[in-house]
């Protein structure tokens, strides 16, 4: 799998994740905090790659 398609299985795993910590433990629990700002690490780095393979194809 390429890079894009990796980082589309591990947001999809952190994010389900992160449903299933905060149905538990509630949206102030430290660990669904950490959880979701490992999710959106992940989601920023998957928007750079696109924005830079974009800048690539355009310019």
């Amino acid at each position: 799998m390429d890079e894009i398609g990796d980082l589309i299985k591990t947001i999809e795993e952190l994010r389900e994740r992160l449903e299933k910590l905060f149905e538990s433990r509630g949206a102030v629990d430290q660990e669904v905090m950490a959880a979701s700002q490992i999710l959106d690490a992940v989601v920023n780095e998957y928007y750079r790659i696109l924005k830079h393979k974009a800048e690539e194809k355009g310019g």
